[in-house]
């Protein structure tokens, strides 16, 4: 938005004491996104504007303390500091749509839109600049602006239409360049702020009307682009804000006047909150002087607590895409269970005599955790359920078993706010080898998913969630091969080697609901394809059967970061955010026991672990079965 007129000299320690800039502590990259970059206008400028005080320049913020752009980039553990120190962030205050395609695409410095007076016109660097036209692929970057051509369209000095060419040429270049996710978010209706009419010399109407126009023709000039370009629609949040200002935690704000209430009058600080002369009369704007009672800071910026829900409302959409991008993990986790209760169940049988035709029945029951790795949040959150399943095998020959089994499991991943219920059926057909020191078993599995979506955010004190449903498939192959070693009749041991291949399927989505944090979810499509090699060591005797199993599991995928399509569901464009990282490599280990109650029936228990080797994600399961024969 526009810069603060002119102010007196009188005013600088006044003004000095109320420019706060967050200086925010080194930080590690997350996996998803490497970089975080901003441009725009005074809504995002943490810094690139300074002001004189004794002879040195102090850089300036409009807001009582930290801005949207900040608690993002905080959020996500990235650095964003301003470009004049070297930093990412080339918003800069007073900037037009000129201006903000002017940061990401001149070879040579600029001087910001109209620099008043008393503040330093000091030449910006940009963004090509910096980085010779090369973007970080796996860097975010967001782009607000376009307030402050309002003015200019209302009086006819500039269209909606070359407002909107500069907004979207910023995003087009940004992608020209290399980069991958970008957030576009829409001009706020600045016709609805507490100083606009005053200080951009408009009705309320005429800026409101100019508001939508540049948002409209934006809308026109995205459909011609091919960027990769996620479109939020901020002017919809502060409508959706004023109109329930107290559900999002302003105290006291009533909905006929949350649009007018700001924290100081503009002098000397920041732009007027009042309304021009009308018939002689002064009308004054409500001025609380606190951020949690005024959604707005001055006449035209938002307050921190504004600035807050700003922040949430986005993240949710950044984090909507790796919560839901985990649920073909939930599903991976499900067929995992099958085989290891298989595959129990088969190594309560190995090493024995068997006489061809025996029929062998099993049932069993387990507890499972399956922990997902979110990125954003730089944690991991648990998927935890249980798991029914009963199946049936029939020595073919004195080495050949066949069989089948089927399963039920219910999980619930609860990440953050959220809860994702996930059901499935399905079964395995399966088979077994067994030689005097050599053994292999394979299973192949089929299940159909169902999944009852709640997901689950914060936006400012307001706890939203989502709901949806939808449903998916699993399709897996499962081997694995061992060989004894050493042999003396009661403990044996040897190598062990195994492989999988498993698909994963998600149907899109779209969430109920006509909130402007509604989001639709396209389809999903995960491999899981992973060999691993260790050893075992079965010890046996008349009655008892003690396994251990240690092996490495290798993910054989190439690519080890997956996107998922997601949109708005008010808004039209779909664009891909990262999902999550596929590596899958981990340290296994299995422990399982088993005793003869009878010569024909056994009841075993194991437990089964997993330790991701990059990422703070296991899996494990504690199982019970038993088996009978005839």
């Amino acid at each position: 938005m526009k810069a603060v007129p002119f102010l007196k000299p009188s005013y600088r320690k006044v003004l000095l004491a109320a420019a706060l800039s967050l200086t925010l502590s080194p930080v590690n990259a997350n996996e998803l996104y490497s970089q975080f970059f901003s441009f725009g206008d005074s809504i995002s400028d943490t810094g690139n504007l300074k002001i004189p005080f004794s002879g040195r320049l102090f850089p300036l913020t409009f807001s009582d303390k930290t801005l949207y752009n900040q608690n993002i980039a905080s959020t996500m553990g990235l650095d964003l500091s301003p470009s004049v120190t070297g930093g990412n962030n080339f918003a800069v205050s007073g900037n037009s749509s000129e201006e903000i395609l002017l940061s990401i695409t001149s070879d040579s410095p600029y001087t910001p839109l109209n620099p008043e007076q008393f503040f330093q016109a000091q030449k910006q660097n940009t963004f090509f600049m910096r980085n010779q036209g090369q973007a970080d692929k796996k860097a975010m970057y967001m782009v607000l602006g376009g307030s402050n051509d309002v003015v200019f369209v209302v009086h006819q000095l500039r269209t909606p239409r070359e407002v909107a060419q500069n907004m979207v040429g910023s995003v087009n270049a940004l992608q020209s360049y290399g980069a991958r996710y970008i957030v576009l978010l829409n001009v706020p209706n600045l016709g609805e702020t507490p100083g606009g009419e005053r200080e951009l010399s408009g009705t309320r109407d005429q800026l409101s009307m100019a508001s939508k126009a540049i948002d409209d023709a934006v809308l026109t000039e995205l459909r011609k682009s091919s960027a990769n370009i996620f479109y939020m629609n901020l002017s919809g949040l502060v409508t959706e804000v004023s109109d329930n200002a107290a559900a999002f935690g302003f105290i006291d704000l009533s909905s006929e006047n949350t649009d007018i209430t700001c924290m100081v009058k503009g002098e000397p600080i920041g732009v007027p909150c009042r309304a021009p002369d009308q018939g002689g009369d002064q009308r004054e704007r409500i001025t609380t002087g606190v951020a949690q009672k005024s959604i707005f800071w001055d006449g035209l910026h938002p307050s921190s607590v504004m600035h807050k829900i700003g922040s949430d409302y986005i993240l949710s959409a950044i984090r909507g895409a790796t919560e839901v991008g985990g649920l073909p993990r939930i599903a991976d986790s499900h067929s995992t269970t099958l085989n290891n209760n298989i595959f129990n169940e088969l190594a309560q049988h190995r090493w024995k005599d068997a006489e061809s035709g025996t029929l062998s029945f099993f049932g069993g029951g387990a507890g499972v955790e399956n922990q997902i790795y979110d990125a954003v949040g730089r944690k991991a959150n648990n998927n935890k359920g249980y798991v029914i399943h009963a199946g049936l095998h029939y020595q073919l020959t004195e080495a050949l078993r066949l069989g089948i089994a089927i399963q039920g499991a219910e999980t619930r991943y609860t990440p953050e706010q959220s809860n994702y219920k996930t059901d499935s059926l399905g079964g395995s057909l399966f088979a077994s080898y067994q030689g005097e020191r050599f053994f292999s078993n394979a299973a192949v599995n089929y299940f159909d998913l169902d999944y009852k979506n709640k997901r689950g955010f914060r936006l400012g004190a307001l706890t939203r969630k989502e709901s949806s449903s939808t449903a998916g498939k699993l399709y897996g192959l499962t081997l694995d091969t061992g060989y004894a070693l050493y042999d003396n009749g009661n403990i044996k041991a040897g190598p062990v080697v195994s492989a999988s291949y498993h698909k994963s399927s998600v149907d899109g989505f779209t969430e109920s609901g006509n909130n402007l944090s509604s989001m639709v979810f396209g389809d999903q499509e995960l491999d899981f394809k992973n060999a691993a090699a260790g050893v075992f060591l079965d010890a046996i005797n008349d009655r008892t059967r003690l396994g251990i199993q240690v092996d490495y599991n290798k993910d054989l995928n190439d690519d080890d970061l997956r996107t998922i399509d997601l949109r708005q569901k008010i808004a039209r464009r779909t664009a891909y955010l990262p999902a999550d990282i596929t590596s899958n490599d981990a340290w296994r280990m299995k422990v399982r026991v088993g005793h003869s109650l009878t010569a024909d029936m056994e009841v075993y228990g194991s437990y089964q672990f997993s330790k991701a080797d990059d990422y703070q994600t296991d899996y494990q399961a504690l199982q019970l079965g038993i088996s009978w024969s005839i």
